[in-house]
């Protein structure tokens, strides 16, 4: 069996964190400029700066990666483009993107970048990197919530995946939270995420009214991922990358974390390949060369002349605690971090004695001097800096510069504490200094630079003065030729002379690793002639090694011819129904098109999807297909697309909310609308998706009024928008239902189903919260939108389909709505006004946008 080995791929949101990834072992790095990142408040780097950073990085032989991995609105098309442009120009190798239209412009201007298509792009299942693979990524980084199995028959498909290794994991699939922007404007699609997944919540049940007791308070917050110990099993699905997530990590923990990973990978492929050089495996396996068991206990047992240890190093950088989550088919409360939604550090010991103000602690760790420990008392918490302590209960001794495992450590602590409160060690000074040499200011200094070179210097007399300088594979070289080389008339020069001169090359990136001197005696030479000739071969040595690079121009391209805009009049009343009771009342409330969920929110003996009644046949119903189908849930999923009768209502078609739904529909030959999971932001994307096959677009909750009637004069494909319901914010793989305690995950007769359940905040708002049959939970705005009395403006802008989602609506209630929809919608095509304005409804994004 022939596995490559993956590339290490690192994250920079400084200076300090870029040196660290490639000095700790990354082969690449990924890092973002001022805009269009997803983390837009991370430092980032100025263009100009990114344009040193890529020579600095192609010079070392590694490889950079710029991210545009948010969604793009109508207006910033041409901002976006120009980034891309001038990322090329500077030598990225290639750009994450997450905007579906951007990357298909992108891939037209640019062909020859290389072009990454981001976990924000929701893409997992098979199906959807095949599409996005057509439409120009030659990489795909998959949704963080599938198995190892899964990824494995993924790889099959012969696309170039990436999957994250380490770092914090969000709740919801990347992509689809609109949980920040709808509570706080703060767009998580746009590089703004405002963590509200990390806060406290209760879980209400809607039987009882009660608080539902749980293990902890932050019911949204995961655990951090980990693949340290199951390296072997991931390496052998093919992937061709290992991501570690972190651009708003310190550089320590970029340092620590790359540093882990590197030596594990090393040594899993020494291990299974039995080589020396780690850079020449390809982890070829044989009955002989070792198996997957030896791997594991190679990466366990890892343990290098620092001592370093993978997991507590790893645990010591940063941790909420460590799971491999999804890799391993784990979605239950074991890969969640309910009591804590920060570091939680390492457990160190407990507090034994109390005497005059000193506190002693029997320690499980060595700890040493600069150490910050945390006290977790009933009162809180409370974090020391092992500024001074001792090893007796006295602080009259000379303080302790370190303390072994086994023993009691005493220092002063300012807070309360009591005797049995534990103690953690939340920063570990060997771990930062031990860092710091990856990033600090004796890296580059003396000979100690990124690249390892040989050099070779003639001095022979009578012939021109040569320093040349070669990559240690020979591959290239540069020689620089002074004038002749004379006798000395006063003292020769001796090959400690020539090493101290030529051999200074700090604050370059070269560190030279072997010397061939070439010395005849009684010469002699002006040291300014060595130092001009190396600066001149290292430079002429730079200039080759950047050379595949250098040069490259851009002229954007005109845009594609546009598409016809897709005719308008009277926009028609819609509806979100979940079954033959709501689409009743969807249709005698007025609806002219019944959009009905391929998923069932409530428990139920029945399996398959929900079904419909018999309805009058001037309306048509479509299926509106989930956010999440992974490749086992497909057929299913497409198989309630086809109508079980071929009369009542017109059937056949669907509402897909993912690439890879899009691109099943599109093969089978099944009429599709692009929903509004899709991410649809500007006009770029109306012409891909128009191209595709769609027949109508769902705009994205996200847009503004402003931001859609830029859209709307010139759409290739009539719009979509959803006026009034309660939005969905997450879709989890992880059952929120799971925090009241375990369950057999039998989800189709799942007891705690037939209750709804709500989530509290701290501000007593309460998000309703669905589980469906294929377990995923669905987390909801607490205040619902209304946009039924702004219908003047929505006729005014083209609205095609003005759509009622009655998911968490009786039928009383969905007829209602639909009814004052029609009514709405017939007085603002009539110019006759528009209804009043609701108390406790909210407009969304509708007036506001989103940062």
């Amino acid at each position: 069996m022939i596995t490559p080995k993956p590339e290490l791929l690192a994250p920079a949101g400084t200076y300090d964190a870029f040196i660290a990834a490639l000095t700790a072992g990354a082969d690449a790095v990924y890092l973002g400029v001022e805009d269009f990142n997803a983390r837009r408040n991370a430092t980032n780097f100025t263009l100009e700066e990114f344009s040193v950073l890529c020579d600095l990085a192609h010079t070392a032989g590694r490889r950079i990666y710029l991210t545009l991995n948010t969604v793009i609105l109508p207006e910033e098309m041409s901002a976006a483009l120009e980034v891309a442009h001038k990322a090329w120009e500077a030598g990225a190798d290639a750009l994450i993107v997450q905007d579906l239209g951007l990357l298909t412009r992108i891939a037209r201007e640019l062909p020859d970048f290389e072009l990454h298509a981001s976990t924000q792009m929701n893409l997992h299942s098979g199906a959807g990197v095949r599409l996005v693979a057509e439409l120009g990524a030659a990489r795909v980084t998959l949704a963080r919530e599938l198995s190892l199995d899964e990824i494995a028959k993924i790889a099959t498909l012969g696309v170039p995946l990436e999957v994250f290794a380490h770092g914090a994991l969000c709740v919801c699939y990347s992509g689809q939270c609109l949980f920040s922007s709808l509570v706080g404007r703060r767009s998580a699609n746009r590089g703004l995420c405002a963590q509200a997944c990390r806060l406290p919540y209760s879980l209400i049940d809607t039987s009882t009214g009660k608080r539902v007791k749980t293990s902890g308070e932050h019911l949204l917050s995961p655990a951090d991922l980990s693949t340290i110990d199951i390296l072997p099993a991931l390496v052998e699905t093919t992937i061709v990358s290992l991501k570690i997530e972190g651009r708003m990590k310190s550089a320590p923990y970029v340092a620590t974390v790359t540093r882990t990973y590197r030596k594990a990978l090393d040594t899993l492929c020494q291990t299974l390949c039995r080589v020396e050089d780690p850079s020449s495996c390809h982890c070829e396996r044989s009955e002989e060369s070792g198996d997957t068991v030896s791997a594991v206990s190679a990466v366990s047992a890892l343990a290098d002349e620092s001592g370093c240890r993978p997991n507590n190093d790893l645990e010591e950088t940063f941790s909420r605690g460590f799971t491999t989550a999804y890799l391993e088919g784990e979605r239950g409360n074991d890969m969640m971090s309910y009591a804590r939604p920060n570091n939680r550090g390492v457990a160190l010991g407990r507090v034994t004695s109390l005497n005059n103000g000193i506190v002693g602690v029997e320690i499980s760790k060595r700890v040493v001097k600069g150490d910050a420990l945390e006290f977790r008392t009933s009162r809180g918490r409370s974090v020391v800096t092992l500024t001074a302590f001792w090893a007796s209960p006295s602080d009259k001794g000379e303080p302790c510069e370190e303390a072994s495992e086994g023993t009691r450590i005493y220092l002063r602590v300012p807070d309360p504490v009591s005797i049995g409160d534990r103690v953690f060690r939340v920063r570990s000074a060997e771990l930062l200094d031990a860092a710091k040499s990856n990033y600090d200011n004796t890296v580059f200094a003396g000979n100690n630079g990124l690249v390892e070179i040989d050099a070779q210097v003639s001095l022979r007399i009578g012939e021109p003065l040569a320093i040349t300088f070669a990559t240690t594979d020979n591959a290239l070289s540069a020689t620089a030729l002074g004038a002749p080389v004379e006798a000395a008339r006063t003292k020769a020069l001796a090959v400690d002379d020539v090493r101290e001169h030529v051999g200074r090359v700090g604050g370059t990136p070269f560190t030279i690793r072997s010397w061939d001197i070439q010395l005849d005696e009684g010469v002699g030479i002006g040291f300014s002639a060595l130092h001009k000739l190396r600066a001149e071969a290292l430079e002429a040595l730079t200039g080759d090694l950047l050379a595949p690079w250098q040069n490259r121009r851009t002229s954007p391209l005109e845009a594609p011819p546009a598409l016809a805009p897709a005719q308008k009049g009277k926009p028609h009343v819609a509806a979100i129904v979940t079954d033959a009771a709501h689409a009743k009342a969807a249709v005698q409330g007025g609806a002219e098109l019944v959009y009905l969920h391929s998923l069932l929110f409530e428990a139920t003996d029945e399996t398959g999807y929900p079904k419909l009644g018999k309805l009058p046949e001037s309306v048509q119903v479509v299926r509106l297909l989930p956010t999440i189908t992974h490749d086992s849930d497909l057929e299913q999923t497409l198989a309630s697309v086809t109508p079980p009768v071929k009369s009542g209502p017109t059937w056949g078609a669907a509402v897909a909310n993912n690439l890879g739904e899009l691109k099943q529909l599109r093969n089978l030959g099944i009429p599709f609308e692009a929903g509004a999971s899709l991410g649809i932001y500007n006009t770029e994307t109306l012409n891909t998706l128009s191209r595709l096959g769609a027949t109508q677009a769902w705009v994205s909750p996200e847009l503004s009024l402003q931001d859609v009637a830029l859209l709307s004069p010139t759409a290739p494909l009539p719009l979509a928008l959803t006026i009034f319901g309660q939005q969905e914010v997450m879709v989890t793989e992880h059952c929120v239902l799971m925090a009241q305690g375990p369950c057999d995950q039998r989800c189709g007769l799942c007891a705690r189903r037939k209750a709804p359940r709500l989530l509290e905040d701290r501000k007593g708002y309460r998000f309703p919260v669905r589980t469906d049959n294929y377990g995923r939970s669905h987390l909801y705005n607490a205040v619902p939108l209304d946009l039924t009395p702004s219908m003047p403006e929505l006729v005014s802008i083209g609205i095609s389909t003005l759509v009622v989602d009655g998911t968490l609506l009786t039928t009383k209630e969905l007829k209602v709505e639909v009814e004052r929809a029609v009514r709405a919608r017939d007085l603002a095509v009539k110019g006759a006004g528009s209804l009043p304005k609701r108390e406790g409804y909210t407009t969304g994004h509708f007036f506001r946008g989103v940062y």
